[in-house]
């Protein structure tokens, strides 16, 4: 019968102690990536948005690039800002913090075509 308290005890913290542990391990997590792909409309370099032209609804049309935290890709290598085309098919990925939709990575492929 000595068990019993030891028992309630370890039950006791472990329900105490069981949200906490779920609501740390869901802040710890990081947020869903999404996709995105489309034509780019324009880029504004003082805000630092690109916008893609023709998104399907329910879509962002606007993604926020952070120049550090962003990766740039032209046909799979690293690329600059520079490099990004005024105009033509790119895909983002992206994941919304704050409620605004923050790019992880703009990848294109290059117009020229190597043998």
């Amino acid at each position: 019968m000595n068990s019993s308290p030891r028992y309630s005890r370890c039950l006791f913290r472990l329900v105490v102690f069981s949200p906490l542990f779920v609501v740390a391990t869901l802040q710890a997590m990081s947020p869903r990536q999404h996709l995105l792909t489309g034509v780019v409309q324009s880029f504004d370099p003082p805000t630092q948005t690109l916008t893609l032209a023709s998104v399907r609804p329910g879509l962002p049309s606007a993604v926020l690039i952070q120049v550090k935290r962003t990766r740039l890709r032209e046909d799979g290598k690293p690329a600059t800002l520079q490099q990004l085309p005024a105009t033509g098919p790119v895909r983002i990925y992206y994941k919304t913090e704050l409620g605004q939709p923050v790019a992880t990575e703009v990848s294109w492929r290059s117009d020229t075509k190597k043998p």
